[in-house]
């Protein structure tokens, strides 16, 4: 439920009153999402974020506007 919840390893740790932090993820590390599933939500997130954006960037041509 922590970890579902986005709690990090050392807050965990402590509610489990785990003396390491090693432990803790020796007995729940599957539990949190792989570091390729964390890149592709954030990544997604910026994307999403940007898209809601466009109209209002406009595109940098390459060529000085000055």
């Amino acid at each position: 439920m922590l970890v579902a919840s986005g709690a990090d390893i050392k807050t965990v740790q402590a509610r489990m009153r785990h003396a390491l932090a090693k432990t803790t993820l020796d007995t729940s590390g599957h539990l949190w999402p792989d570091a390729d599933e964390s890149t592709r939500a954030a990544v997604g997130k910026v994307i999403a974020d940007r898209g809601t954006k466009a109209a209002a960037v406009p595109l940098r041509s390459g060529a000085s506007d000055a």
